[in-house]
This record gives C-alpha cells, sequence and structure tokens, in this order.
C-alpha cells in the first residue's frame, strides 16, 4: 500500500484563518500582534456568549494574562521563541494542567489541582503556549452530550452553532470552544469517538492518534500510544488517547509535531489516492448528513481521488469489543489514577457522587452481570485482534490509504431531546467507535451544515501508525470541503 508523499498541490491553496495558531504565532513573532492582546481579545469573546465550554476559566484569568505579557517581554527582549510563542491553548477538563484544577467534570475532584501539567500540555507549554483555561466535558468521559444533570456544579455545554443543541462529547467543552471563536487551538481526549463527534457537532476539526501497535524500532513492536497518557483521567487504557482540536487542520498538524517529536505534515497530491467508502458507515444517515457527506465526496473525486466502495463488517467484532474492555479497565484504570495523584479521595468516593446516570449504571452492583472477566480476555486476545487484522486486510486489499465516512449519522439533537433517547450514545458514537477499538488514527473535518443550520463532519480512519499520512491528505482535502 502506497503512502501518500507530501507534493505539490493541484488545488487552489487558502489562506489561514486569522485566528489560527500557526497565522497568531507568526503575528506575535513579527510583532504584528502581540500575546496580550489575541489572549484578551479571546476572553472577550467568551464573556459575549456563554456556551459553558469553561470549567476553570475564571481562576487561570489572571495567569494566563500574566502569561501572555511574560512572553510578549520575551520576544521584545529578543529571547528565542517556541513554535507556539503566544498562542493561547485549551485543554479538556480531564488533562492536567499545572496550577489549575483537574475535575473531569465530577463533583469529587472539583477541588483537586495537579503539581505538574500531563507531558501532552508540558510539551506545548515548552514551545510557548498559554493554558486559556480547562474545558468542560461529559462526567468522567463517559457520554457523548457533555449535558451534566441535576445537582451537578457544571453547566451542561451548548452547541457553537445553536444553543439549544448538544455540542457533542465528551470533549464537548473545546469543540464548542473552538466553534463559538472563544479558543484558537485545544486538547480533548477519545475513547469512543469524543475528540471527533463534538468536533463535527461544532464545525472544527479535530484528531485521534494511533493507540494500537506502533513502531519500537527495527522488526521490534510493542503496543503504545502515539500520544503519551500520563496526566490523564482515565476511562480505558487500551482505548483512551490525548488529541488535537482546531479551526484548520494545520494546526492540528503543528501540536502533532510538537507533542510526538516528529517533522511536520505537509499537504499531499490528491490524484491518485484511493479511500475506502465502507457500506456499513453509510447506512441510516439522516438525509441533510447524507447529502453533505456526497457533496463531498464528489469534491474530492474531482481532484483525482478514487472512492472505492467496500464491504467492511464491523459490527459483530466491536459488540465483543467495545464495552467488555471499558467495563472492565475503568474501575481499574481510576483507582490506579486516584492513588498516583490524588490519594484523599477513593474510587467509592469518586463513583458515589456521581451524578451522570449511564456512570452510575456503569458502577452498578447490577453491572456486576454484564460481562464476565472470561470476556474482557476473550475481547483483547481474540476480537480486538481480529478486528484488527479486519482493518489491515481491507486497506491492504484495496490499496487504500483511509476509510472516508460521515463523523456521526445524524446532526446534534436538542438538549430536549436526550433524555428520550436511550440509544443515543450507540447512534452518536456509531462510526467512531469501530476505529477506536482498533486503535487506529482518525482525523474529522467539517463539511458544511445542514438545512438547520447544524455542523456536518466528514471523518476519514488510516491504518495504525499512519498519522502523519493521514494529516496530510486531511490538509489536501479541507481545500476542497
Amino acid at each position: 500500500m502506497g503512502a501518500c508523499h507530501s507534493g505539490q498541490m493541484t488545488t487552489m491553496s487558502r489562506s489561514l484563518p486569522l485566528n489560527s495558531a500557526v497565522t497568531i504565532v507568526s503575528d506575535i513573532k513579527s510583532g504584528k500582534r502581540s500575546c496580550e492582546e489575541v489572549v484578551q481579545s479571546l476572553l472577550d469573546a467568551i464573556e459575549r456568549n456563554d456556551v459553558g465550554a469553561f470549567i476553570s476559566l475564571d481562576k487561570s484569568r489572571l495567569l494566563a494574562l500574566a502569561r501572555a505579557r511574560e512572553l510578549d517581554a520575551r520576544r521584545v527582549a529578543g529571547e528565542p521563541l517556541g513554535r507556539l510563542h503566544g498562542v493561547p491553548i485549551v485543554v479538556k477538563d480531564n488533562i492536567h494542567v499545572k496550577g489549575l484544577p483537574n475535575t473531569a467534570g465530577t463533583l469529587a475532584l472539583i477541588d483537586f489541582t495537579p503539581f505538574e501539567s500531563a507531558p501532552v500540555v508540558a510539551r506545548l507549554e515548552a514551545e510557548g503556549a498559554v493554558v486559556l483555561g480547562k474545558t468542560n466535558m461529559h462526567e468522567l468521559a463517559m457520554g457523548v452530550t457533555s449535558i451534566h444533570p441535576e445537582g451537578s456544579p457544571f453547566p451542561s455545554v451548548r452547541n457553537a452553532c445553536s444553543p439549544q443543541h448538544i455540542s457533542g462529547g465528551s470533549s464537548g467543552g473545546t469543540g464548542a470552544a473552538l466553534g463559538a471563536g472563544q479558543a484558537v487551538v485545544g486538547l480533548g481526549t477519545d475513547t469512543a469517538g469524543s475528540i471527533r463527534i463534538p468536533a463535527a457537532m461544532n464545525g472544527v476539526f479535530g484528531l485521534r492518534p494511533t493507540t494500537a501497535w506502533a513502531s519500537a524500532g527495527d522488526s521490534a513492536q510493542e503496543p503504545r500510544p502515539r500520544y503519551p497518557q500520563e496526566g490523564i483521567t482515565p476511562c480505558s487504557a487500551t482505548r483512551d488517547t490525548a488529541g488535537p482540536m482546531g479551526i484548520c487542520v494545520e494546526d492540528l498538524a503543528l501540536l502533532d509535531s510538537i507533542i510526538t517529536g516528529e517533522p511536520l505534515a505537509e499537504p499531499c497530491e490528491l490524484k491518485g489516492l484511493r479511500l475506502g467508502r465502507p457500506r456499513f458507515f453509510w447506512t441510516e444517515l439522516e438525509a441533510d448528513v447524507s447529502d453533505r457527506a456526497e457533496e463531498a465526496l464528489l469534491s474530492l473525486s474531482r481532484a483525482g481521488v478514487e472512492v472505492v466502495p467496500v464491504d467492511l463488517d464491523v459490527k459483530e467484532l466491536c459488540g465483543k469489543v467495545g464495552f467488555a474492555v471499558i467495563f472492565f479497565e475503568m474501575k481499574r484504570a481510576l483507582t490506579e489514577y486516584l492513588e498516583k495523584y490524588c490519594p484523599s479521595v477513593s474510587v467509592e468516593d469518586l463513583i458515589g457522587q456521581c451524578k451522570e446516570p449511564a456512570v452510575q449504571r456503569l458502577f452498578s452492583p447490577a453491572a456486576a452481570g454484564f460481562f464476565k472477566p472470561e470476556e474482557y480476555t476473550e475481547a483483547l486476545e481474540k476480537h480486538r485482534p481480529a478486528l484488527q487484522k479486519m482493518y489491515a486486510e481491507t486497506f491492504e486489499r484495496h490499496s487504500i490509504q483511509g476509510l472516508v465516512f460521515p463523523t456521526v449519522k445524524e446532526p446534534a439533537c436538542k438538549h430536549s431531546e436526550v433524555a428520550g433517547r436511550p440509544m443515543l450514545f450507540a447512534d452518536i458514537s456509531r462510526n467512531t467507535d469501530p476505529g477506536t477499538n482498533a486503535g487506529l488514527p482518525g482525523i474529522t473535518l467539517p463539511i458544511g451544515k445542514t438545512s438547520s443550520g447544524l455542523p456536518v463532519g466528514l471523518a476519514i480512519d488510516g491504518p495504525v501508525d499512519t498519522d502523519r499520512n493521514l494529516l496530510s491528505i486531511a490538509l489536501a482535502a479541507q481545500v476542497l470541503l
């Protein structure tokens, strides 16, 4: 299977958004804008249109402005400047930031403040990033709505394009902040689609990095995520990953390069690129979602992309992997996390104070009969490898570099409709969950809106450890979509 090498683009290039990270760092380094000015403008935007995107904004205002002034002074003094010098970032509130609370959207952790930043944040800060605030999220990252029930100390997140609708989850705050123009770039986490779903629902971009087998040198391989996962409140060691979200692919590529230390991805040549269209992922689509996705494929085809129909029957294997893995890993992962970072809170305290009904059910005594231990073992040792093999053989057999499909099969629903949708999680995560079970990298790009003004996203999943190739495809494709 060939790689999508960087090359001269045949499509018309576009100007980067004025508030993209790439543009802002260039302006700050040249003296065209100050970091303080950029930070203050975003704080003003948040005040003008509160969509519930932040949990720890008030406590970070003075810190962010002080950091901005410090970075502006460094530039004036002629000191070396980093690749993100002066760029404000937002961070999902389950990723540690030194000196800021890390609630993970749950009451028991409301007073927990880490003493150091998670590696994914520290690497961005080392390049001059300014943490603007910690973003709101679905409780313990275990949901796709970012709605907080009655009794929660946190507000529910509202969609950037329509406050009556959900922002998606679990990284709903980062998605809403970016979509509402209240953030430049940010970090989320993804276990079953928690980066790509809110990115799609708020009209922005999001990358889920590889979490499966990644090269360890020579012929040896070891299972490791592409991004370091330390300092992040966990759901599943097998499926969790942090990842970037932004208003253009260039910003995703920049953060990816800084976090991984790998070269910056560049746009590839689209002519001759082969992408698979998996039939299952294109079924049961809402009409407007289908229309926008078909239009996007037509634009790609006109640029020379070959879209190949493929059969990829993932439903049965995903059913044997997904919740079996999360059910057995979450309590253990949270116990180890609390013992390491917050020993004053027991896992029983954490669970007992949860407000989200789905999280309560997951840890209830009745849930103990949902899965047997041997099902977890089979999920990891038999079904997940079979799913990964199915994906690998599909990429190889059709000589394709990615699978393309609507990120979510329907647009964001109204807040008032959530209670009446018991299968909402399964419906919203249907297209994003399979790739996470296999540990694949995935990216979502906005492709317009429905007739009622709700954003639609187009996803591309790539083979394991082809993240930069996926970014190269997205860099070229975004010009057309």
